[in-house]
């Protein structure tokens, strides 16, 4: 995957994001802001910078956060 970072620090508390159901999302992936507290992966430049992914989210899992 081009697009992805390593998390070297890990902060207390992690910020809670919403995803869609519909993607998987890849540790390490460096996700965009998409609306308010709502995260998708990031596309391309110009992207607001969100957070990277700490754990796989697989398709169609339910989980949303």
């Amino acid at each position: 995957m081009v697009n992805e970072a390593v998390l070297k620090l890990k902060v207390d508390t992690p910020f809670d994001w919403i995803v869609a159901n519909v993607r998987g999302i890849e540790k390490g992936t460096v996700m965009k802001m998409s609306g308010v507290g709502i995260a998708a992966p990031s596309d391309g430049d110009g992207d607001t910078f969100a957070c990277i992914a700490r754990r796989e989210k697989i398709t169609i899992d339910g989980r949303t956060r």
